[in-house]
Parts: structure tokens; C-alpha cells; sequence
């Protein structure tokens, strides 16, 4: 990995692949040729449509510093470990991808994971160069769900 790399990785299924469309749209809205953008959406290959898939991809062909690349965790979750995932109508089985990004993207030894329902308004290698110095992960609170957990709980 050169300094001038950064790593973002979404993870969905074919539902939310539009979604991700959207957010890999925004965050090429906003990147920097200084840099090199190696974005990947960590998905399982029964589940996608292909049309979807070519259109995601076409997003970096005007661009020669973004790739994109889909990555399928299938290899990397037993089906014995599937089915420890709680689902529900809301948490389905993608929502876990996440998980298994240091398994399926072994040759980063650092990865900027974002949920694909975003909009992004600045370059994210500000925030894939924070340091964590010390630290496995670094994340941010969602405000807006804190919030509404305030809410409900008074």
C-alpha cells in the first residue's frame, strides 16, 4: 500500500447496492487527485445484480486514480457462523459483511468502512488518515440514533 492509498469499503446485498451506488458517486464527487481511492463492497455473489454491479464499476472508468471492486465474503463466513447472525426485516445477513473485512481484504493493514445509505461531503482521507495510533478501530457515534434512544428512554 502506497501513502497516496485509501481503502473504503461498503458492504450491502442487492437491495442496498443502489444505495452504494449513490455514496461511491458522492465520494468521487469529492476526492482528490493526489490520491489513490481503492473502494470495495464486500457482498455475497448470490445475491447481486449484475447490471447493478457493471453500473457501480463504470463510476471509476473516467477515473484514473479510483478503482472499484467487489469482494465476495461467501469464502470467508462458515454457513455455521451464518446463522449465529440475528436477522430481522430491518438487520439482514449484510449487515454483518462488515465484520469479516480483515479476512477478505488481507493485504490492507488499514480500511475505511462506511455505510453505503450516505452521502459524502468532503474527502474522506482526512478521516482515513486519522491516527489510531494504538487502537484496533476507530468509529463515531450516530447522533441522530443516540438521539432518538434519549428520546424513547425519558
Amino acid at each position: 500500500m502506497q501513502n497516496n492509498d485509501i481503502v473504503v469499503v461498503f458492504a450491502c446485498d442487492a437491495n442496498y447496492l443502489p444505495y452504494a451506488g449513490v455514496a461511491i458517486c458522492s465520494l468521487i464527487a469529492n476526492s482528490s487527485s493526489e490520491n489513490n481511492y481503492k473502494i470495495y463492497i464486500l457482498t455475497s455473489s448470490d445475491n447481486l445484480v449484475t447490471a447493478h454491479v457493471d453500473k457501480i464499476r463504470r463510476l471509476a472508468e473516467t477515473h484514473n486514480n479510483i478503482t472499484i471492486e467487489v469482494r465476495d465474503v461467501g469464502s470467508a463466513i462458515s454457513k455455521e457462523t451464518a446463522t449465529m447472525f440475528y436477522t430481522s426485516s430491518y438487520i439482514v445477513p449484510s449487515s454483518y459483511y462488515r465484520l469479516f473485512i480483515s479476512d477478505v481484504l488481507t493485504e490492507y493493514d488499514k480500511a475505511l468502512y462506511l455505510d453505503c445509505d450516505i452521502i459524502i461531503h468532503a474527502d474522506v482521507a482526512e478521516l482515513f488518515r486519522t491516527s489510531l495510533e494504538e487502537y484496533t478501530l476507530g468509529a463515531v457515534r450516530d447522533y441522530l440514533s443516540y438521539f432518538h434512544w434519549l428520546q424513547n428512554d425519558a
